[in-house]
C-alpha cells in the first residue's frame, strides 16, 4: 500500500508542478521553465538511465536543446509550449545545429 502511496503523491507533486508552470507562463514569468530543466535531469537520469546534464549551462539558451547525454547520443528539448510551430522551429533548428554536438547526437527528444 505503501508503494501506491508515493506513486500517487509523485503524480500529485508533478500536476502541481505543471499547474505552476503553466500560470507562471500566462504571467510572462518563464524563469521557472529553467528551474525545470535542472530538476527533471536527475529524474531522467535516475528511471532512464542516462546521463544528462544542462547544455544551458555551457552555451547560454541553446536554441534546439537544453539537455545532453553524448555517451547515449541523445539531446532533450524541455518546453512549456508544446505546438506544432515550436517543435517544427526546435526540429529545423535541431538540424540547423554547427558544433562538436551535430555528429554527436542522433536522437531529439521534446518533453
Amino acid at each position: 500500500m505503501r508503494k501506491k502511496e508515493e506513486i500517487e503523491k509523485i503524480a500529485e507533486l508533478f500536476a502541481r508542478f505543471r499547474a505552476e508552470v503553466e500560470n507562471l507562463n500566462s504571467l510572462n514569468l518563464y524563469d521557472i521553465n529553467i528551474h525545470a530543466e535542472n530538476v527533471i535531469i536527475p529524474i531522467l537520469n535516475i528511471v532512464y538511465g542516462l546521463n544528462l546534464v544542462n547544455i544551458n549551462n555551457e552555451v547560454k539558451n541553446s536554441s534546439a536543446i537544453d539537455l545532453v547525454d553524448t555517451d547515449n547520443r541523445i539531446a532533450i528539448q524541455v518546453t512549456s509550449t508544446a505546438t506544432g510551430e515550436k517543435i517544427k522551429h526546435t526540429i529545423d533548428e535541431f538540424i540547423k545545429k554547427e558544433g562538436v554536438l551535430k555528429n554527436t547526437i542522433i536522437c531529439l527528444y521534446i518533453l
